[in-house]
């Protein structure tokens, strides 16, 4: 059984509502058995931007987005709002709708793909971790952006406007010195690109030559991969870290991992 931790019983029935609503409308064939909780916690307790995220088999939402959506629209006036269709849905409601659907494909794709997920667990070299946690980024936003509530093109314009000056690698968010940052975002905006047919688009937009050349790679060799899904072999998406190599290795040496400090 599915356990909400909240505040108050109105922001529990509130979260019941919503994911009610996805369960009936987007997630019928969705694989949601590893999922016992979700928590409503603090910002402070999840990473800097970011409304939700998975913790084991629970999700963390920031109970921040939460109030801003029931401050919007009222628990007694939710049930009836979410029939309207998908572009007249309050902003507020919408981002905790689509946090939360992101996170159920998350849940969901770790049922499909153990032995990929497995990679970032286990004691693997970096470069696989890196790769894994690409994949699973690129393909939960892919799956869930086919039904998604948020426009992509804010993301996508975001990211051909940053100035990206890589030097290192420290797990950063919002860092554009930082390969791991990067990584992070290009799986978005390459999926983004991919679902909603605008990548030709927004190439054009990026300035910065090696930044493009390695997009234009990633984005055929995910292209082509998606078709195959499902999969769970990490051998199919390694081809990634061999783009990664192939862009970032110095001349003086062949270790990736001479960026990680």
């Amino acid at each position: 059984m599915l356990v909400i931790e909240t505040e108050n019983p109105d922001m529990e029935n509130y979260l019941k509502v919503i994911v009610g609503y996805l369960k009936d409308n987007l997630c019928q064939e969705m694989n949601l058995s590893e999922l016992n909780n979700i928590k409503a916690v603090d910002s402070s307790k999840l990473p800097r931007n970011v409304d939700a995220r998975i913790e084991d088999d629970t999700i963390l939402l920031s109970v921040s987005s939460i109030r801003q959506a029931i401050e919007s629209i009222s628990l007694y006036e939710l049930a009836t709002h979410l029939e309207q269709d998908i572009e007249e849905i309050n902003s507020n409601v919408m981002n905790l709708l689509n946090n939360i659907y992101h996170e159920f494909c998350h849940i969901n794709e770790r049922a499909i793909s153990p032995n990929i997920h497995s990679v970032i667990e286990d004691e693997k070299p970096f470069l696989e971790k890196l790769v894994a946690h690409f994949w699973i980024e690129y393909i939960v936003e892919c799956k869930s952006r086919k039904k998604h509530f948020k426009s992509p093109f804010e993301y996508c314009d975001s990211f051909v406007r940053t100035k990206w000056d890589i030097q290192y690698m420290r797990v950063n968010r919002d860092d554009a010195k930082d390969l791991y940052w990067l990584i992070y975002t290009m799986a978005y905006f390459i999926a983004l690109c991919f679902i909603n047919d605008c990548f030709d688009y927004y190439l054009r937009k990026i300035t910065d030559k090696q930044i493009s050349q390695l997009v234009q790679q990633l984005y055929i060799v995910c292209k082509n991969l998606y078709n195959e899904e499902p999969f769970d072999d990490y051998k199919k998406i390694k081809i990634i870290g061999e783009i990664f190599e192939k862009t970032f290795n110095t001349k003086k040496s062949k270790n990736f991992e001479e960026l990680y400090c």
